[in-house]
């Protein structure tokens, strides 16, 4: 009888000890733990908490992540030697980078407005500048000289503006700031009409009105300042 009881005390003795071994190992577990070496995978690695990475990650394929992934202010992602590093090239159908506030510098590291860039940009298929109208692929400007020459009274003369040569073809928007002193007595009743693109550059149209009634008129070959876009 005594050695029944005594059996059946180490019993529950040897069975407690077995649930508190469980107990700790399953606190263990869910508590941080700190590997000093690496961690090598053929398979995938799943991470339901927050991972804190200090040092440099290197993945040879896909690093996939359900949540946000952050680093640490003053570092960045790049490559690990040179070549292109590609951004939502795959699969993404918008790319946003950044947020109302942020700042974004290309090759400018203290942008001051919502995008900085440092060198020259292009746009292969146009730039809407504000929330509505038609992109513009190309945009010239510069100053030209038009050679009026004599221009009888209440005639048109249509001229070249000699260095807006740029501006090569039809299909442009041209403006043109005239340059014309009507307090000299050559450039006086002399108007500007019109300006157009041409394959030789941009034409511009004066009028002699000849409202002083002087006839002939021989304007001065001013520099106009110009801008055509497309």
């Amino acid at each position: 009888m005594l050695k029944t009881i005594f059996f059946r005390k180490e019993f529950v003795f040897y069975v407690s000890l077995f649930l508190f071994g469980i107990l700790m190992s399953a606190m263990a577990a869910s508590a941080s733990s700190t590997i000093s070496t690496n961690i090598s995978t053929d398979g995938t690695l799943t991470v339901t908490g927050a991972s804190a990475l200090t040092g440099a990650v290197n993945a040879s394929s896909t690093l996939a992540t359900s949540g946000n992934m952050t680093v640490v202010a003053g570092y960045g992602l790049d490559t690990a030697g040179g070549g292109v590093l590609n951004l939502g090239t795959t699969t993404a159908t918008s790319v946003i980078i950044g947020s109302s506030s942020a700042k974004v510098g290309i090759a400018s590291t203290s942008p001051y407005v919502a995008l900085g860039v440092t060198g020259t940009t292009t746009a292969s298929l146009g730039m809407v500048i504000g929330g509505n109208g038609s992109g513009v692929s190309q945009l010239l400007f510069g100053t030209c000289t038009p050679t009026i020459g004599a221009l009888t009274g209440s005639s048109t003369v249509s001229v070249i503006c000699t260095g807006s040569e740029a501006v090569n073809g039809t299909g442009w928007r041209v403006f043109v700031t005239p340059k014309i002193n009507g307090a000299a007595d050559e450039d006086k009743d002399i108007i500007f009409v019109s300006a157009s693109s041409t394959t030789l550059g941009i034409q511009v149209s004066v009028l002699n009105v000849n409202l002083s009634g002087l006839g002939t008129r021989n304007p001065t070959d001013n520099a106009w300042y110009w801008m055509a876009l497309r």
